[in-house]
């Protein structure tokens, strides 16, 4: 029931039935579901069931308002005689009276007493109100689209606008004018006044909201019911709950198989799903009355398995207070709202289908197909107008001049009229439109016609006219194959609803395919305007009765055409080409005093507008290409990151299978698809584990252990060894394996539920590329770029084009060096046992020294990495502590200092190794895969025809001599700003990393930096000489000081052990060693002071020494570089100019 007058009762009656529970509420709420299935009020379903149910509605509320009045008296008057007791409440009878719905106001407050006789009076008005419009009713169909009931109102005002001629201002005007027309009578714009036209403007605009929420129902409803049905399901679990679950999870997997559901079949469902929802809302009601929480008690099982929650109870010393449950969470609530909404979305639907048939126009619709496949086409047909004139009986191939100012409609019991007059009116109606005064005045008539009566569509309808007619012109610009495609698919729609038209014209009742047949017809025309060469068919009426043949014409003149789909619309008075003569006579559908529109200020603005939007969706497609592919490049690096880290941060035999599965499929490529799908099927099972273990029946205290500590221990011991997790607190087998009691359950599975989306994430990005290659017949780039038109040939054109360049290639070039930072950073940082190892592996790496021979020992060097770290690892997880069995270093009789515990990273229950040390070991091993996968790239041509080769210069080479020859542009001269920062770059970077060298010997005081201070002398004495020898001559001192660097980071690792744990007995005995080699522990530990020896903690670190190492590699790749040769056969010329 959709009217305005209806309307009114529903609000009354939910809020009769929310705010008071007793038997009157539970009438109100019968009608309240009553509502909805019953038909509009007219003046004739006044006469029937709509009006019984007004009338019994209105004298309901009247009879319990009597009620209630007579109740009242009666129990003040006993209460004034004493001939009941005063405390009545809670009694047989009272319980008895007062679930029927009355009850007693004595002693409740304003707020109480007006609760209980507000939903009566209410009501009664209400009722009394709807009964009093609906009589005032006049007659009109059960049955009527929404855009046809102000049909009579624009029909006149069509007749009216044909005598005057129609300005500009007046299009625009249009609108708005007849958006607020009633139905009742017309007002002209000089009697209304300006506070009744914004009035009008917004019940216009409620009725629109309406409209659209209705529309919503009717075309999407089986979408809206599925959605609702998973909403309801979801909203409080139980077991009438898994009823619409399980019918939204039939309903989606049954169409995921692209299967169908019979309409009957549906219909079926629907109409069994809301006589459950209805009842479902009826139990919950009743349960809320007393009688029934007595008979079943809130907390009882049964009322939690079937999802009956109580919310209001009864307070008996104060049976007139509204008292809402407070232990109820707000689902409770929302759940009773969900199925109400449920209901009436299925009541509305089974309403809409039971005034509404369809049955009739599929049967039709099979019929034409039949009829089309035996080849017969009738001579004559019957046209319906699209104002709701008399039907015209005209021939086939004849020409039908109609009238498009007003909305499509058809009658089906018009009687038809005389066939000759008619064909009379055709014949005129014919030569009137076929004579235009020329192409051009007939293509811009067309196009104002069009918007005219795109204005003058229900506004439903009109909406979706211009949605289809913008989308499809902007899918012409951004994708032809798509809108070919879309044309095609409506095109044959069309034709079968205008043959279904030819043969079934009495029952037809489309407005929402003719509105969308109306708005592809309108783009030939738009697209004629422009100049594209192309010849477009003009615009056909969708009434003509002949075959719709001639439209589909626009495809293969758009397949053929080779200049753009959609070109932009000119906005220079220069006139466009015309287009060859048509097959078919050119139809004027406005006169030409309409031409001078065409060239007002509006259609500028939207012609600019139109110009700036597609200009926008170019750009806006370009940054989502850019999006997804940025994504697809580091999408593996964001996911293998996030995993290790939760990995590291909850460390547990379950994260154990993540650590192992990215640890080896990070420099070994062919197994990343295995350790996605792992790590997904992974989280699954730790997501259900841990949701299991949240259940109330495990219990950890009832096999937890009690470790009891040795006796042996000295009293120092049993101090420090009070805090080890075998003997602080009863120990949880589970902990150790990953599984803990949360009582927020969402903080312990937000970062598997995370890791779950991120991995989906990942395999959604890969699909979405392979998919959008696949469709445009692209390949995957060679080279993982951001800037694909910047190659090796652009880098030494400009600074803008040098950083694109490294922005696109920087780990290509330098991806080795940085490798060899962060191995040094990890020492840096960790400074213990494993540190050491790292060193040994850079030392390993370094040895080689040829960049060919480093790429054959790489993949050794991944596989150390991966290896250590998942050893690590199981390190830091160590033997379940459930055994109560401690490590052999702990004890009585060792004398094994946590410290040195701390730096050998052995596994320890007091002393727990650091796992975010593993970050730093994975950092590198990701830079190492990636660095792994450099090395496979330069042997493609194509890679290094694209970033350039990084081979090696000669080593042999004699760089004054070879300048003559080199490859790279001379830079010496300053032609550009480029050119001043390579001369910085490659003149003075050497004397700068020696200063760097000075700097590092003498801000500390120790052996190892005598050795700095050494060669930063000798280069310096001999540094000029040295650079103009052969390029063997100079790396060979060069990676003697590189390798000094790294023995001094070496040593200093091995060293940090005397620091650490035995730093007593140096601080005692052996002051001048500390001294000597800069001895301090720099892990966290307690550093013991003493006054009389120092402990050089400022100087103990590698931070210099990694400056230093990371400007020595950066001056060796200039040696190594082209650029370089430039820069000596300047010294060796300058010399020679100076010897004259």
């Amino acid at each position: 029931m959709g009217s305005d007058p209806m309307c009114y009762l529903l609000p009354c009656c939910f809020a009769a039935c929310l705010f008071r529970y007793n038997g009157f509420s539970f009438v109100y709420l019968i009608y309240l579901l009553l509502i909805p299935l019953f038909p509009e009020p007219t003046k004739t379903t006044m006469q029937g069931h709509t009006g019984c149910l007004v009338k019994s509605l209105c004298f309901t509320g009247m009879a319990f308002l009597l009620l209630h009045i007579i109740y009242q008296v009666t129990i003040n008057s006993l209460l004034t005689g004493d001939n009941i007791e005063p405390n009545f409440n809670c009694s047989t009878w009272e319980k008895l009276v007062r679930q029927l719905g009355l009850e007693s106001i004595r002693g409740a407050d304003a707020g109480n007493g007006i609760r209980v006789f507000m939903p009566d009076i209410g009501m009664f008005v209400a009722g009394l109100v709807t009964w009093l419009l609906c009589l005032s009713l006049e007659e009109k169909p059960q049955v009527k689209d929404k855009s046809q009931q102000h049909d009579e109102v624009e029909k006149e005002e069509g007749e009216k606008e044909e005598e005057v001629e129609l300005e500009e201002d007046d299009l625009m005007f249009e609108e708005d004018f007849e958006t607020g027309e009633d139905g009742d009578g017309e007002m002209t714009g000089d009697e209304e006044s300006t506070k009744m036209k914004i009035l009008r403007q917004i019940a216009a605009m409620a009725s629109k909201v309406k409209e659209i929420i209705g529309n919503l129902i009717t075309t999407a409803g089986k979408v809206v019911v599925t959605i609702l049905l998973g909403l309801t399901g979801i909203m409080l679990p139980s077991l009438t709950s898994a009823v619409y679950f399980f019918t939204f999870l039939g309903l989606c997997t049954w169409w995921s198989f692209c299967r169908t559901f019979h309409p009957l079949i549906f219909s079926c469902l629907c109409v069994l799903m809301a006589i459950f929802s209805a009842g479902h809302l009826v139990t919950l009601y009743l349960y809320q009355f007393q009688f029934f929480q007595e008979l079943i008690p809130p907390g009882d099982s049964y009322a939690s398995l079937f999802g009956i929650s109580s919310v209001v109870q009864t307070d008996c010393s104060h049976t007139w207070m509204f008292r809402v449950n407070p232990a109820l969470s707000w689902h409770h609530y929302v759940n009773p709202i969900m199925l109400l909404l449920l209901y009436y979305t299925l009541a509305t639907l089974i309403r809409l289908w039971l005034q509404d048939p369809t049955d009739t126009v599929s049967c039709l619709y099979c019929n034409t197909v039949a009829i089309l496949g035996q080849g017969v086409f009738l001579p004559q047909v019957l046209i319906v107008t699209s104002n709701g004139s008399p039907p015209d009986y005209v021939h086939t191939n004849g020409l039908l001049g109609l009238d498009l100012h007003s909305t499509p409609q058809y009658k089906p019991g018009q009687p038809g009229t005389d066939l000759g007059y008619l064909k009379e009116e055709m014949d005129a109606g014919a030569m009137a439109w076929a004579t235009a005064p020329g192409e051009g005045m007939a293509r811009a008539n067309a196009v104002v016609t069009a918007f005219r009566f795109i204005m003058k569509q229900s506004y439903i309808c009109a909406l979706i006219a211009m949605m289809v007619s913008l989308c499809l012109s902007v899918c012409l610009s951004v994708c032809l194959s798509v809108c070919l495609s879309v044309c095609l698919s409506v095109c044959l729609c069309i034709v079968c609803v205008l043959c279904v038209r030819v043969l079934c014209v009495y029952s037809l009742s489309l407005s929402f395919s003719l509105t969308l047949s109306h708005s592809l017809c309108l783009l030939p025309p738009l697209l004629s305007l422009s100049s594209s060469p192309s010849p477009l068919p003009l615009l056909l009426s969708l009434s003509s009765p002949s075959p719709p043949l001639p439209l589909l014409p626009p495809l293969p003149s758009l397949l053929s055409s080779p200049s753009p789909p959609l070109p932009l619309l000119s906005l220079s008075s220069s006139p466009s080409p015309s287009p060859p003569p048509s097959p078919l006579p050119l139809l004027s559908l406005s006169p030409p005093s309409l031409l001078p529109d065409l060239r007002s200020k509006w259609y500028l603005v939207v012609d600019r507008l139109t110009v700036l939007f597609l200009k926008f969706l170019q750009y806006f497609q370009q940054l989502q290409l850019t999006v997804w592919w940025l994504l697809e490049l580091h999408i593996i690096k964001i996911v293998s990151s996030y995993i290790i880290w939760v990995s590291v941060k909850e460390v547990s035999l379950f994260n154990y299978v993540f650590l192992v599965s990215w640890a080896f499929a990070l420099p070994f490529g062919q197994f990343r698809p295995l350790a996605s799908s792992v790590c997904t099927v992974w989280t699954c099972v730790i997501i259900v584990c841990k949701m299991l273990y949240q259940l109330t029946s495990i219990n950890p205290s009832t096999y937890s252990k009690n470790c009891s500590m040795p006796l042996n221990y000295t009293d120092n011991q049993r101090s420090e060894m009070a805090h080890s997790l075998l003997y602080s607190a009863p120990v949880d087998p589970a902990n150790w394996v990953g599984l803990r009691k949360f009582s927020p359950l969402l903080e312990n599975l937000r970062n598997n539920l995370l890791i779950l989306a991120l991995l989906a994430f990942e395999v959604t990005i890969y699909r979405h590329q392979d998919l959008y290659r696949m469709r445009n017949n692209l390949t995957t780039p060679v080279t993982r770029t951001i800037f694909h038109d910047i190659t090796r040939q652009h880098l030494d054109d400009s600074i803008v084009n040098g950083a694109k360049y490294f922005i696109n290639y920087f780990f290509y070039k330098f991806g080795l060096e940085t490798c060899l930072l962060l191995a040094v950073n990890v020492i840096g940082q960790r400074m213990d046992f494993y540190a050491m190892l790292h060193a040994f592996g850079l030392i390993a790496v370094i040895y080689q020294r040829r960049r060919k021979a480093i790429a054959d020992t790489w993949p050794k060097y991944c596989c150390f990495l991966a290896c250590m770290l998942t050893f690590q690892y199981f390190v830091c997880i160590g033997v379940p502590p459930a055994a109560c069995k401690d490590y052999p270093w702990r004890f009585p009789s060792s004398s094994t200092d946590s410290n040195v515990i701390k730096w050998l990273y052995f596994p320890d229950f007091h002393t727990k190794p650091n796992p975010m040390f593993l970050l730093y070991d994975f950092m590198l091993l990701l830079c190492a895969s990636l660095q792994r996968q450099v090395f496979e790239e330069e042997k493609e041509e194509a890679v290094r025809l694209l970033a350039g080769d990084n081979m090696e210069i000669c080593r042999d080479l004699d760089s004054a001599f070879f300048s003559q020859h080199n490859p790279i542009p001379d830079f010496i001269h300053c032609r550009s700003y480029l050119d001043m920062l390579k001369v910085i770059m490659f003149s003075y970077l050497f004397w700068f990393v020696l200063t760097i060298i000075f700097i590092t010997g003498t801000t500390r005081i120790s052996i190892f930096c005598m050795g700095y201070l050494v060669a930063c002398f000798y280069f310096l004495l001999f540094g000029g000489d040295l650079l103009l020898k052969p390029i063997k001559s100079i790396l060979h001192y060069w990676d003697f000081l590189i390798a000094y660097n790294v023995f001094v980071i070496t040593m200093k690792n091995i060293l940090s052990i005397l620091a650490c744990g035995y730093i007593k007995s140096l601080v005692t005995n052996h002051c001048w060693l500390i001294q000597l080699f800069s001895l301090a522990c720099t892990i966290k530990a307690e550093q013991q002071a003493n006054k009389h020896c120092d402990l050089p903690s400022d100087e103990a670190g590698i931070i210099w020494d990694s400056i230093c190492f990371a400007f020595l590699l950066l001056q060796r790749r200039v040696f190594m570089s082209h650029y370089f040769l430039h820069v000596v056969a300047d010294i060796r010329s300058s010399q020679i100019l100076a010897s004259r």
